[in-house]
């Protein structure tokens, strides 16, 4: 969970509902920390997630800090999401992720393509180095 604290009180702004590891929902919530602004809703992959891949964000930016401050990475390689605003409880925004595979079987890139306004696409590529 994520909790900010104005007002003299306690304001829920996300919640991680997880399930083996992965998070299976990921839920925003309005200034009022209890009304829903938006689920996300994660399926996975049935590969594992050896190298700690960061796909599942708990806040809304995948460029801030995520290395144990917001959470740990899924057990399992992300599949895709939908996003359910609660304004619009219809709307499907979403993403799906693919990915290849170096010669030792970890993630040499992956894809996030989807939609949410506009149609997006973003490539990540690893390096891999030993100690």
């Amino acid at each position: 969970k994520v909790i900010e604290f104005y007002d003299n009180k306690d304001h829920l702004k996300f919640e991680n509902k997880i399930n083996k590891g992965n998070i299976t929902n990921r839920i925003r919530y309005y200034d009022d920390g209890v009304t829903i602004r938006e689920d996300r809703v994660f399926e996975y992959t049935i590969a594992e997630n050896p190298s700690g891949l960061q796909q599942v964000f708990t806040v809304d930016s995948q460029w801030k800090n995520t290395g144990g401050i917001f959470g740990s990475p899924t057990n399992k390689l992300a599949a895709n999401y939908v996003r359910i605003l609660e304004s619009d409880p219809d709307s499907r925004f979403g993403a799906t992720f693919d990915y290849t595979f170096d010669d030792q079987n970890r993630v040499a890139t992956f894809t996030k393509s989807g939609t949410g306004g506009s149609n997006f696409s973003e490539t990540t590529a690893f390096t891999y180095y030993e100690d």
